[in-house]
């Protein structure tokens, strides 16, 4: 059986997602957030600093709680907690709004930077970025996708990214441009991927024999051959060739 380093990539990216709080908003005159969602934020489960404090969401299922901490890496006995039950409508601030956790894609981080020109050394914090759609306004929602070496960043005219696009732009890995976002700056950062390389086979690809002799050609180029033994120089490429056989 044969399996590309294309699909091997794709078992990857699925593993690489990570839990996101939503924090979806609703018009001021919708109450019970019954109708459309007019905007949504979205944390990871990651310390940042709130204020003076510092604060970190979790989840439980699809609920979120929230808590507040004393010290930088929120490993204390938080301050403060509150729970948010995804079907519960709360009414705080200007606009009532909703809390869910959902598991998406991780495809870029966006660094907070203390000063313009955003240079590594300046980095005060960093955020994963979760793929897929989330809606901006009651009539304009944005989507990121990360592809290769790049990640698009897509807008549309309604709520849900759905019709036609309005813009769509590319960010090469490495980093998109500097902006400043009130008394910070922010860049989205995508690493590049690191190019896999075997010395086995020029098209990059893994085999796994298991009748007769057992041969394994691993991404090091290494090949094993005797019995039912596989042995692979990487062990996540051995564990994904397991799933094909």
């Amino acid at each position: 059986m044969v399996a590309s380093w294309t699909f091997v990539a794709a078992l990857v990216s699925m593993a690489n997602a990570d839990l996101f709080v939503f924090e979806a908003q609703y018009a001021t005159t919708d109450s019970s957030c019954t109708g459309d969602v007019v905007k949504e934020v979205t944390f990871d489960l990651s310390c940042h600093q709130s204020g003076a404090n510092y604060a970190m969401y979790s989840c439980s299922g699809t609920e979120a709680d929230f808590s507040s901490y004393s010290d930088a890496s929120c490993s204390t006995a938080p301050t403060s907690s509150f729970s948010h039950n995804s079907n519960n409508c709360l009414g705080w601030g200007s606009s009532p709004m909703k809390y869910r956790c959902e598991e998406r894609a991780v495809v870029a981080s966006m660094n907070y930077y203390s000063a313009a020109g955003c240079a590594e050394s300046d980095k005060s914090s960093s955020m994963s970025m979760p793929g897929g759609c989330k809606a901006t306004g009651s009539a304009s929602s944005e989507k990121y996708e990360a592809s290769g070496n790049e990640l698009t960043h897509t807008t549309y005219s309604s709520n849900d990214c759905t019709g036609t696009a309005v813009t769509t732009t590319a960010i090469p890995c490495g980093g998109g441009t500097c902006t400043a976002d009130g008394s910070v700056w922010m860049k989205i950062v995508l690493d590049c991927p690191t190019t896999m390389t075997t010395t086995a086979t020029a098209t990059a690809t893994a085999t796994a024999t298991t009748t007769g002799g057992a041969t394994a050609t691993t991404a090091a180029g290494s090949v094993d051959s005797g019995g039912s033994l596989l042995r692979m120089e990487l062990p996540l490429l051995l564990f994904l060739i397991r799933l094909l056989i």
